[in-house]
């Protein structure tokens, strides 16, 4: 599993979290706010799966 050191990542409950890296091995990944929480800073990555 190779891992894209362009985007840091410390979700270890997400399938594309590298396994032994904080970084992602997807190639791109779409941030927007969260869905539940428009009035704070709050975002989430969309391409998210839970392992």
């Amino acid at each position: 599993m190779s891992m894209n050191m362009s985007i840091g990542c410390e979700v270890k409950a997400c399938k594309h979290h590298h396994p032994q890296e904080k970084y992602c091995t997807l190639e791109h990944i779409q941030i927007q706010q969260a869905i539940n929480n428009k009035s704070s800073s709050i975002t989430d990555c969309q391409q998210f799966e839970r392992k």
